[in-house]
């Protein structure tokens, strides 16, 4: 992957990483007089921070400001240098380190390969990654003795006209068949209606287009961009929670106005619509709190037709990275069972007021997850049908919403 397709991806410029080390080389004079115990120094600190991102950064958040401990790593150790005979750089002038170090961009070249690879064909394997990079040292060492060695220390410029134009002739087409193949394969995949569908889940959502994701409560939101109105409506119709309630958007707003209703979105991605308290969220507790309070205040007065909430529950309650706070003891909980008890008198809180005012609530049982088949199926596989899956949807839980069912006005056009 280019740095430039890398960097469109994350959202985060790269450049200035080649900029660290462009500096670096800069400095390259000065740093060659730095006394032996600050070399020293700045190559345990290198050391430190190697460790530091290889054991302490994950995927999420990366590059980000992240990037900064691997990069100030290089430079410490890039630095530490200047003395040779001390400490890391000694170890890493040894011969097994100097060995790896020489084939260590062409390990770097090769690894991910291996592993995108052996995950496509062994999606269930344990320890996946760490074993594939080990083996991808394998054509490192191949590609580095057998194809850059021999180009790096060949005279090219020696080549006679002729033989240069030989070489040229055959490198051309195959870059250019390589493309063509290429092309050929995302015209294919633009056609496909897996790819369209996946296309599709891309794009992001009405209420994130139109500025309705939003932490800010319903009361303080200005403007129409929201609201999504019918000439003399019946009433309004209001979509709140979270993200997983926004890609209900499209269908609610369009259901709303075909039955002569205002349809109004207020979304908060990361801040679902339940009086809970949840760590590892997106958005800050304090946020999201002022979110759901303010908001619940502001559709009790409002007093909607219909009111259509809807949370990502099970991504809380089935997590083991979310906690929920239990009120009564003040202590974090991380058991499923008693998550789930808590996140249903969240609900209730919720649900008790808009109820008591005679505010009619639709809640949405949570869409089954779908398991993670594009990295089961190879592109191969895809384009041909042969990727397929299905996930039994489980029945929703008549207990969490039975109490409520008889306390509920029935809603009517």
């Amino acid at each position: 992957m280019s740095v430039a397709t890398r960097a469109a991806q994350d959202g985060v410029p790269r450049a200035w990483e080649f900029a660290a080390g462009a500096l670096l080389a800069l400095a390259a004079a000065r740093i060659a007089r730095l006394p032996p115990a600050v070399a020293t120094s700045c190559g345990v600190a290198g050391a430190g921070l190697v460790a530091a991102s290889a054991f302490g950064i994950h995927q999420t958040g990366f590059p980000g400001t992240h990037a900064l401990i691997p990069v100030a790593a290089a430079v410490f150790l890039v630095a530490a240098g200047t003395a040779p005979s001390h400490g890391v750089s000694w170890l890493l002038a040894t011969r097994p380190a100097a060995w790896i170090g020489d084939r260590s961009y062409s390990w770097y070249l090769w690894h991910w390969p291996v592993i995108v690879f052996a995950t496509s064909q062994w999606p269930n394997r344990r320890g996946v990654g760490t074993l594939d990079a080990a083996v991808s040292l394998i054509p490192a060492w191949a590609s580095y003795r057998f194809v850059e060695n021999p180009i790096r220390f060949s005279r090219l410029t020696g080549l006679r006209p002729v033989a240069l134009t030989a070489s040229l002739c055959v490198a051309v087409p195959v870059a250019g068949a390589a493309v063509l193949m290429r092309s050929h394969d995302t015209l294919i995949a633009s056609r496909g209606g897996v790819f369209t569908e996946w296309s599709r889940s891309q794009q992001q959502h009405a209420d994130a287009v139109r500025g309705c994701d939003s932490s800010v409560p319903l009361d303080e939101r200005r403007g129409g961009r929201c609201l999504w109105t019918v000439a003399r409506p019946k009433g309004t119709i209001v979509l709140v929670g979270d993200s997983n309630a926004g890609h209900f958007t499209e269908p609610v707003t369009r259901a709303a106005n075909a039955n002569g209703y205002d349809a109004l979105v207020v979304t908060s991605s990361g801040c679902p619509f339940v009086d809970v308290e949840i760590t590892n969220l997106a958005m800050s507790p304090d946020v999201c709190r002022t979110f759901r309070h303010q908001t619940l205040r502001d559709l009790v007065r409002m007093h909607p037709s219909l009111v259509i909430m809807a949370a990502r529950t099970d991504g809380v309650v089935e997590s083991t990275q979310a906690g929920i706070l239990d009120p009564a003891d003040g202590r974090w909980s991380r058991d499923p069972a008693e998550k789930a008890r808590l996140w249903r008198d969240g609900l209730v809180r919720v649900l008790r007021p808009l109820t008591a005012s005679g505010v009619p609530v639709i809640l949405v049982h949570p869409v089954p997850a779908i398991p993670d088949l594009p990295t089961a199926c190879t592109t191969a596989a895809i384009l041909s049908g042969n990727c397929t899956g299905s996930v039994r949807a489980p029945p929703p839980s008549p207990a969490a919403v039975a109490p409520w069912r008889q306390r509920m006005p029935r809603w009517r056009r």
